[in-house]
C-alpha cells in the first residue's frame, strides 16, 4: 500500500498542495478563534464545521484535480500558469450556482461538499507526510501557528469584525460601515436586490459584488449574514487572498522559465520572505504614519477584489503563454473569461477595475494585440460590459463624494513635517521590485533600459509603474470620501509583494540569482527583520485577545454586576495570565458566565436577539414581509447605545427584512448627503411614514410604491413585533 501512495505523492504539485494545506489550517484556526471568542454565548458547532469544510474544499480542489489528470489522463498541469486559479474560480462558480439550488433540494449538497473538503485535507496530509520528513513538516507547523496568531489578532482587532458583534451593539461598540454592509447583504439574500432596505428595496448604486458573495455563501451554508461577515470572510476569503497571491507568484515563476524545474516544495527561505512581506517588520504604529494601514484587511470588497485580481492575472499569464502553442479556437473560452472577470472586478471594487483596465489596455497596445480581430472583439465586449456595470453601480450623485483638493490624501494620511517620506514608505515594495528587476536584467544605463523596453523584457515593471502612478492620482487630485484613495494607491504594493515572492521561488532552483546574491551579502542582517516581524505577530495577537476581554468587561459594566476582577479599568491578556494557574481557570469561568448573565437581563439585548432570530426564517417567507415602525424618527433620534447615524440600518441589517418608511429625517442625515446608499432615496426624505399612520394609509402607500401582497410587521420602539398587517392590493 505504501508504494501506490508514494507514487501518488510524486504526482502532486507540491507547491500548490503545501500552501493549500497551510491556509486550510489557517482557516481552521480562524474558525476556532471565532468559536472561542464567542465562548459563553450561543454558538453552533455546525457553523464552524461547515465553514471549515467549505474552505478545505476550495483550497485543495486544484491539487486533486491535477492529481486526477496525472493519474487518468497522464497529463500534469503543474507547469501550466493559471491552472490553479482557473480551478479555484471554477469551484467558486459551482458553489454560487449551488446556492440557488439548495433552497429547493435541501442542504445535503452542502453536507456532501463539506465531507469532500475534510476528505481532501485528510488525504493531502497523508501524502505530504509520505513525501516530506517530519524535520520539514515541524517548522512549517510552527510557522502556521505564528501566522494564525498574527492573522486572527489583526482581523479581530480592527473594529470591523468581531465574534461578539451582536453583543457589542448593546454597548454601542460597532462601526457604521459594518451594519450598513450587513443591510445590503441581507437585502440581496432575501429579495435578490442590492439595497439598504430603509424604504422598500430600490437598487443601491454601489459596488455590491462582495455583498452578493456573502449572501450566496450564507444561503449555501445555511448560516446568518452575521456569521458570513464575521466568520466566513476571515476564515475563507482572506486566506484565499493569500493563497491566490502566492499562486500568482508561482505562475510568474513558471512563466519566466521556459523549462521550469518544478519545486518539490517550499523551503524556509520562501516562508520567511512571505511572512516578512505580508506581515511586515516595521511597527504598525510607524508605517501607519505614511498611509500603510490595515484597510486592505478591513475592507471586504477590497481584499476579495484583490483575490479575483490575482485569479485574472494568473489566467492572463496562462493565456499569454498558450498563444504560441494552441489555436485561437481552443483558447476562445479561456479568452472570454477575462472580460467576465474584469466585469466582476467592477462589481467588487471600482478602483481595482480602473487600474486593471488601464494595465490591460496598455498591454493590448504594447503587444499589438489589436492586429488580431478576435482580441479586438474581446476588448470591445469588455468595454461594453464595463460601461453597463458603470451605469448600474455608479450613482449620478457620486461626484458629490469627491471634491477637487490637491494633495488631500497626503495631507490627511501622512504625519506632519514628514510628508516627503510618504513615497519611500508607501511605495517601498514597488521600489524594491523595480530595483531587483533592473539588476536582474543588468540594466545600468538609459541605453540598456531603452533596449529592454523595446524588446518587451520589462512589461511587468512597466505595469507596476503605471499602477503606482495611476493609483496615486485620485488621492493627489481629489478629496475622496472616507479615505478611499487608499484603495487606489495600495494596489501596487499588493502586486509587488507577489512579484517579489516569485524572485524567491526562482532562487530556490537557481543558485546564481540576484536574490541569492543579496542574501549572501546581507546574511548577518537578515535576523533583524525577522525578530521585528515577531513583535508585530505577538502584538497583534495580544490586541485581538484584549479586544475580546474588553468587550466582555464592557458587558459586565453595562449592568453594574459585581465580579471578582472585572471591575478593573482595563483588562489585558498579560495581566490576565500573571496569576496562579488555579486563578486563571477561575477567571476564564467568570469571563464565560458573567457577561452572559449580564446581557440576559438587558432588554435591549433581548430585542436585538429577537430581531436576529427573524433573519433565520426561510427567505421564501421573508420575501413577503416588510417592517414598519410607527414614528420611526423618534427612535432614530434616541436609539439607546446605538450611534444615531447607524440606527436606521439596525433593523434591516439584523432581520433581513426591508423597512418601510425607515429613511431618517434631515435631523439625522442632512439633505444632500448621498453616501451609505441615501442617494437611492433622494426624493423620499422626511416621509410621512416617519410619523404614525393608520393601517389603511400604510397599505395605500405600499400600493403607491407598487409593493403588493406583503405582510407588514409592526415594530415598537423597544424593537419587538407587536402586530402584523396584511396589505394585499
Amino acid at each position: 500500500m505504501v508504494y501506490p501512495l508514494r507514487k501518488l505523492a510524486n504526482e502532486l504539485n507540491h507547491f500548490d498542495l503545501i500552501i493549500s494545506i497551510f491556509f486550510s489550517i489557517v482557516s481552521l484556526g480562524t474558525a476556532l478563534f471565532y468559536f472561542i471568542g464567542r465562548s459563553g454565548f450561543e454558538t453552533f458547532y455546525s457553523v464552524i464545521i461547515k465553514t471549515a469544510g467549505l474552505c478545505f474544499f476550495i483550497f485543495l480542489l486544484p491539487a486533486f484535480v491535477n492529481l486526477w489528470n496525472s493519474i487518468y489522463k497522464k497529463k500534469s498541469y503543474s507547469a501550466m500558469p493559471g491552472f490553479t486559479a482557473f480551478i479555484t474560480l471554477f469551484a467558486l462558480v459551482i458553489l454560487i450556482l449551488l446556492s440557488y439550488v439548495i433552497p429547493f433540494v435541501g442542504n445535503w449538497l452542502t453536507i456532501l461538499i463539506v465531507i469532500i473538503g475534510y476528505s481532501f485535507l485528510a488525504m493531502a496530509s497523508v501524502l505530504i507526510s509520505i513525501k516530506h520528513k517530519f524535520v520539514y513538516i515541524l517548522p512549517v507547523l510552527c510557522l502556521v501557528i505564528l501566522f494564525i496568531m498574527w492573522f486572527t489578532g489583526r482581523i479581530y482587532s480592527d473594529g470591523y469584525h468581531d465574534p461578539l458583534f451582536l453583543e457589542n451593539m448593546v454597548v454601542g461598540v460597532f462601526k457604521l460601515d459594518s451594519i450598513f454592509h450587513l443591510s445590503v447583504a441581507q437585502m440581496i439574500k432575501t429579495y435578490g436586490i442590492p439595497s439598504t432596505g430603509l424604504n422598500g428595496t430600490p437598487q443601491l448604486m454601489y459596488h455590491w459584488g462582495s455583498h452578493w458573495l456573502f449572501a450566496k455563501l450564507a444561503t449555501l451554508l445555511d448560516i446568518s449574514i452575521l456569521d458570513s461577515y464575521h466568520l466566513v470572510y476571515p476564515a475563507l476569503f482572506l486566506p484565499l487572498y493569500f493563497k491566490l497571491s502566492l499562486t500568482f507568484s508561482y505562475d510568474v515563476f513558471l512563466f519566466k522559465n521556459s523549462n521550469p524545474v518544478i519545486a518539490t516544495g517550499v523551503g524556509l527561505k520562501f516562508w520567511l520572505t512571505f511572512f516578512i512581506l505580508q506581515i511586515g517588520f516595521l511597527p504598525y504604529s510607524f508605517v501607519n504614519k505614511w498611509a500603510v494601514s490595515d484597510s486592505w484587511i478591513e475592507s471586504e470588497s477590497y481584499s476579495i477584489s484583490l483575490a479575483f485580481l490575482f485569479i485574472t492575472l494568473s489566467m492572463f499569464l496562462g493565456f499569454y503563454k498558450k498563444i504560441s502553442t494552441d489555436s485561437q479556437s481552443k483558447l476562445i473560452l479561456y479568452i472570454l473569461l477575462i472580460p467576465l472577470l474584469l466585469g466582476f472586478l467592477g462589481l467588487l471594487k471600482a478602483s481595482i477595475l480602473i487600474l486593471t483596465m488601464a494595465s490591460f489596455f496598455y498591454v493590448f497596445l504594447k503587444l499589438r494585440l489589436f492586429k488580431i480581430t478576435s482580441y479586438s472583439l474581446i476588448l470591445c465586449l469588455t468595454l461594453v460590459l464595463i460601461y453597463l456595470l458603470y451605469k448600474s453601480t455608479m450613482s449620478s450623485y457620486s461626484q458629490a463624494e469627491a471634491d477637487f483638493h490637491p494633495f488631500h490624501f497626503i495631507k490627511t494620511q501622512v504625519i506632519e513635517d514628514w510628508k516627503g517620506l510618504f513615497f519611500y514608505v508607501h511605495y517601498f515594495w514597488s521600489i524594491l521590485y523595480i530595483f531587483l528587476r533592473l539588476n536582474e536584467q543588468n540594466i545600468l544605463d538609459f541605453r540598456s533600459l531603452k533596449a529592454a523596453y523595446l524588446e518587451n523584457k520589462l512589461i511587468d515593471l512597466e505595469l507596476i509603474v503605471i499602477i503606482a502612478v495611476l493609483g496615486f492620482l485620485p488621492g493627489f487630485v481629489f478629496d475622496i470620501n472616507g479615505g478611499s484613495a487608499y484603495y487606489f494607491s495600495d494596489v501596487q504594493a499588493r502586486i509587488s509583494i507577489a512579484l517579489l515572492i516569485s524572485f524567491v521561488l526562482i532562487a530556490q532552483v537557481q543558485s546564481s540569482t540576484i536574490v541569492n546574491n543579496y542574501i549572501r551579502k546581507f546574511a548577518l542582517l537578515l535576523p533583524i527583520p525577522f525578530f521585528l516581524m515577531l513583535n508585530n505577530i505577538f502584538s497583534k495577537f495580544e490586541d485581538g485577545i484584549n479586544r475580546n476581554l474588553t468587550n466582555r468587561l464592557n458587558f459586565v459594566r453595562s449592568c453594574n454586576m459585581e465580579t471578582t476582577y472585572m471591575q478593573e479599568k482595563t483588562i489585558d491578556v498579560i495581566s490576565f495570565i500573571s496569576v496562579y494557574p488555579k486563578q486563571i481557570l477561575e477567571k476564564i469561568k467568570e469571563l464565560q458566565t458573567a457577561p452572559t448573565e449580564c446581557l440576559q437581563s438587558n432588554t435591549f439585548y433581548s430585542a436585538l436577539t429577537h430581531l436576529h432570530k427573524i433573519s433565520t426564517l426561510p427567505d421564501k417567507e421573508k420575501i413577503h414581509k416588510l417592517i414598519y415602525m410607527p414614528q420611526a424618527q423618534t427612535w432614530f433620534l434616541n436609539p439607546g447605545p446605538v450611534e444615531i447615524k447607524a440606527a436606521p440600518f439596525v433593523i434591516p441589517g439584523l432581520t433581513g427584512i426591508s423597512l418601510i418608511g425607515g429613511i431618517p429625517g434631515s435631523e439625522i442625515v442632512p439633505k444632500g448627503r448621498y453616501d451609505y446608499g441615501y442617494a437611492s432615496y433622494i426624493n423620499e426624505q422626511d416621509s410621512i411614514l416617519l410619523k404614525s399612520v393608520s393601517n389603511k394609509e400604510l397599505c395605500e402607500y405600499l400600493a403607491y410604491k407598487k409593493i403588493r401582497n406583503k405582510d407588514v410587521l409592526i415594530l415598537n420602539h423597544s424593537l419587538f413585533i407587536t402586530d402584523t398587517i396584511k396589505c394585499l392590493k
